[in-house]
């Protein structure tokens, strides 16, 4: 399952984008670095996130990343829960699968949108089966453990 990574962790993590070593990364890279710690939000929320965080020079001091993470920790609880009861929504079966190709349509037309090429690689990730069908438990599994 996600879970916020330690807090003594948060250095390392936002380390991997401070390029200059002088305890700032770029706003652009701040999403990245943000979800890496475990919080996962939506693209309009973590577009608030990264505004709040800017000082205004389009750069992000630790003090703060570690401040901001710590202070949303709450995005990681129920996300296994809230992807699964997603999946379920098209488990038409009550089996625990779903329809490759719906899926697919899914990822690249609702919400957080995916392009074509990254939806076709989380459907090669899903391993359907012959028929088109895949286990979504195990798809969940997989992406909360990237």
């Amino acid at each position: 399952m996600s879970q916020l990574v330690p807090q003594n962790e948060i250095l390392e993590v936002f380390s991997l984008w401070d390029n200059t070593g002088d305890m700032t990364i770029s706003i652009q890279h701040f999403p990245d670095a943000f979800r890496s710690c475990g919080p996962c939000p939506g693209s309009e929320l973590m577009d608030q996130l990264s505004q709040q965080a800017d000082n205004g020079s389009g750069i992000v001091e630790f003090e703060t990343f570690k401040s901001m993470v710590i202070d949303n920790a709450h995005l990681v609880d129920g996300i296994e829960a809230d992807t699964l009861s997603a999946f379920s929504v098209f488990d038409r079966d009550d089996d625990g699968t779903n329809m490759a190709q719906e899926c697919k349509h899914v990822f690249t037309a609702i919400g957080d949108v995916l392009d074509d090429e990254e939806a076709s690689e989380l459907i090669i990730e899903a391993e359907p089966n012959p028929k088109g069908r895949f286990q979504y438990g195990a798809l969940v599994d997989k992406i909360l453990r990237l």
